[in-house]
C-alpha cells in the first residue's frame, strides 16, 4: 500500500499549494541538518528508485523517488551551495517521481506534487532574481 503525507500550506481559498512527504519528521530533520546527508540520501534514493522501476515495483519506487525528491528540495531550499546542481537534482528528481505517480494512475496525488514543485521553483527563481532585479514570476507560455 502506497502512503504519502499531503501537507496543504496557505487557506483553501487562497496559495493551497500541496506539498507531498515521502520522509518521516526525523528523517528529514536529519537531511535538514547537513547538506552532506542530504546529498547522500538523494543520491541513495534515487538509485533505489530507478532500481525499483526497473525491478517492476511501482510503489517503492514511488517511495524511493520520493525520498530523492525531498532531500533535493532541501538542498535547493536550505542549503543552496551549488545552485545549478541543486536545480538539476530536483528536477531530476520530480520528474521520476512524477512519471512514477502518473505510471499507477494516481492523476490527483500527480497533480498535487506537480503543483508543490512548481512553486518550489518559483519560490527559487524569485529569491534569486530579486537579488538580480530580474522578473519576480513565471509568465505563461505565449
Amino acid at each position: 500500500m502506497l502512503m504519502i503525507i499531503i501537507i496543504l500550506n496557505g487557506s483553501l481559498t487562497g496559495d493551497d499549494t500541496m506539498h507531498l512527504r515521502f520522509l518521516c519528521h526525523s528523517h528529514r530533520s536529519l537531511i535538514e541538518q547537513s547538506s552532506s546527508r542530504a546529498l547522500g540520501v538523494w543520491d541513495l534514493s534515487q538509485q533505489k528508485a530507478l532500481l525499483f522501476q526497473q525491478r517492476g515495483e511501482p510503489e517503492k519506487a514511488i517511495v524511493a523517488a520520493g525520498g530523492a525528491l525531498e532531500a533535493a528540495e532541501v538542498l535547493l531550499t536550505l542549503h543552496g551551495q551549488a545552485a545549478a546542481a541543486d536545480l538539476s537534482r530536483f528536477t531530476d528528481a520530480a520528474c521520476l517521481t512524477l512519471r512514477l505517480l502518473r505510471g499507477l494512475r494516481k492523476p490527483e496525488l500527480t497533480r498535487r506534487l506537480l503543483g508543490g514543485c512548481i512553486a518550489t521553483l518559483q519560490t527559487q527563481m524569485n529569491q534569486r532574481r530579486t537579488a538580480t532585479g530580474g522578473p519576480r514570476m513565471l509568465s505563461p507560455a505565449a
